[in-house]
């Protein structure tokens, strides 16, 4: 048999002789469809030229050693941008599933509005990494803890993506042409892993950073327009100047945010709850019962010392307000407020917040700022 088809070839004027490897490996060649033109009005086009710049940033990458080289950290933001591209692409089609087929995603409203915008309106691809990562045994740093929860739902989304790629693979090779109705089926289930991956990195994460799930959605809001009343109480109280928060003094990162929860506390309990420990701001939820007791040796002093208080929380540095005042309720008060509050410092939510009201007053005139 193998003669004859020897002898076949031999004989045929359209055949390279069996001289070469080169020759020989032709017999074995399978004929490989011709890569689809990219095409704007064909998410599929996109899909597939995606999926192949992804195959070959891994191979790239694959070939850097160390990864600290200036190699590895391009070639790696290269990667991470293509597979950013590649869920762009599966979020067009999947797009045009109709709302209620989707799988619901309402915990995003719980969260901070940076986070919002990242999970809105696309896969993102800092969760999918974090799938990727999780799948192949790899943990998250700050959620160490967690990982043995997430390693099913993470193996559950790589195994919806491999079959995506796999009909979408299929479909393109038949035609890229929408609409993309029999693709329907594996896009939900591909939403149906993604959404149960996405909900639970979320509120592991949440839980790790803030000592509980996120709260309510306009609890953000609501502490930062404390934070923005607490500057007009504090300019109509000459604790601080307009000029002072138009510069963004150095010096106010610390006292705005001790004298906001020291509003929460004594001016307006009733805005931000600080001292539940079930239901408080998910920022005060671990120390809710230490500000608890704080509240209590509040309620308890008089104007004057309230204004000592407050301007201790201004006037001192780092927390440190020993010496300033032979009070020791004021004393025990003031350390526990800037053990709460300083910490907060940490966040980068709260530094934008804080950022972001400080420029409400940026051209602000100073008479506008006598209102309280």
């Amino acid at each position: 048999m193998e003669q004859h088809h020897q002898l076949q070839i031999e004989a045929s004027k359209h055949r390279l002789p069996l001289h070469s490897g080169f020759a020989i490996s032709q017999i074995f060649k399978c004929k490989r469809p011709k890569p689809p033109r990219l095409n704007e009005t064909m998410p599929l086009t996109l899909f597939y030229h995606a999926d192949q710049q992804v195959s070959k940033c891994v191979t790239s990458l694959s070939k850097v050693g160390d990864t600290r080289s200036d190699m590895f950290r391009r070639r790696n933001e290269k990667l991470h941008m293509s597979q950013r591209t590649l869920l762009d692409a599966i979020y067009i089609i999947y797009a045009e599933i109709d709302e209620e087929l989707k799988s619901p995603r309402e915990y995003i409203q719980q969260l901070p509005p940076d986070d919002q915008r990242e999970l809105t309106g696309a896969f993102s691809e800092n969760i999918y990494f974090a799938s990727q990562a999780v799948s192949k045994g790899y943990r998250i740093r700050g959620i160490e803890q967690y990982t043995s929860e997430l390693i099913d739902p993470a193996q559950q989304l790589s195994a919806s993506m491999d079959a995506l790629r796999y009909v979408f693979h299929t479909r393109l090779s038949r035609s890229p042409l929408p609409p993309h109705h029999d693709l329907h089926g594996v896009l939900k289930d591909f939403d149906t892993s993604w959404t149960a991956f996405e909900k639970k990195i979320c509120f592991f994460y949440f839980s790790s950073t803030y000592n509980g799930i996120p709260g309510r959605i306009d609890e953000t809001h609501l502490f930062q327009v404390l934070m923005s009343e607490t500057i007009l109480r504090a300019l109509d109280s000459k604790y601080i100047s307009l000029d002072q928060v138009q510069s963004f003094d150095p010096s106010l990162i610390l006292a705005i945010p001790r004298l906001s929860l020291f509003s929460a506390l004594y001016h307006t309990p009733d805005m931000v709850n600080v001292t539940d420990s079930q239901n408080a701001f998910r920022w005060f939820r671990a120390k809710s019962e230490l500000l608890k007791s704080v509240k209590e040796r509040v309620s308890g002093l008089d104007v004057d010392r309230i204004y000592i208080l407050e301007r201790m929380l201004v006037d001192a540095e780092g927390g440190n307000g020993q010496g300033t005042v032979n009070d020791s309720i004021l004393q025990s008060v003031f350390v526990d407020i800037c053990s709460v509050s300083d910490q907060l410092m940490r966040n980068k939510e709260v530094v934008g917040m804080l950022s972001k009201v400080f420029s409400m007053y940026r051209e602000m005139p100073e008479e506008v700022t006598q209102v309280i």
